[in-house]
């Protein structure tokens, strides 16, 4: 079956899609902030928002989506528990194939190729998944060299308003972090939010990074 009109569940699998195929998405999973627009084709910033499946503060809208009746629904990121039912139990819902595929730092290759596949765009999300190859080839030398000289910082990426959330080590978010660095906010339980773990001052000084 030809695809002809996609939707997305969530920012992630949106910077994903828009690279590859924009002119076949149906909608967004939420709006651009102004700052953001300005990177988009004009042509692109009047879709529907359509919500997020899985994180953020709301959930997909089942009403846009079916309005904006895309061919299939696409969610790229990590396998979250029990998304195979959640997943199936909204195609039996909404009569639209929801599909996931993996995609991390390291795989994003593998996924760009499956998402040629699915959306019969194969030349371009080859080069797309070959970029990936190069530039994680690029990155893992340039560590190398890093650890090579043992100097390799403690660090912890921040964000929020206050700065005092974390991408903790062992969140799916913090993969890249990991990888250019000794990751030292180290929790118990680490959400699977994008948005982090908060903390407070006094933690961060207690994990003493670089």
């Amino acid at each position: 079956v030809e695809v002809k009109s996609i939707a997305v569940t969530g920012p992630l699998t949106q910077m994903y899609v828009l690279p590859l195929c924009p002119e076949l998405m149906a909608g967004f999973s939420r709006a651009f902030t102004e700052d953001a627009a300005k990177y988009i084709p004009e042509e692109y910033l009047s879709l529907p928002e359509l919500g997020q499946l899985y994180g953020g503060k709301g959930t997909m809208d089942l009403e846009a989506l079916l309005l904006a009746a895309p061919d299939v629904v696409i969610d790229v990121g990590d396998a979250k528990d029990g998304m195979s039912e959640d997943l199936d139990e909204l195609s039996e819902q909404t009569g639209i194939p929801f599909v996931h595929i993996d995609g991390t730092v390291t795989t994003a290759a593998d996924a760009y190729r499956m998402l040629g596949e699915l959306t019969g765009k194969k030349d371009k999300a080859e080069a797309l998944a070959v970029w990936c190859e190069n530039t994680l080839a690029d990155i893992n030398e340039l560590m190398a060299k890093v650890d090579a000289d043992g100097a390799r910082k403690k660090i912890i990426y921040c964000l929020g308003e206050n700065g005092l959330h974390c991408m903790a080590e062992g969140s799916y978010h913090a993969e890249t972090v990991n990888m250019m660095g000794d990751n030292v906010a180290k929790l118990d339980e680490v959400t699977a939010s994008g948005a982090g773990n908060e903390v407070d001052m006094e933690q961060l000084i207690l994990w003493d990074p670089d």
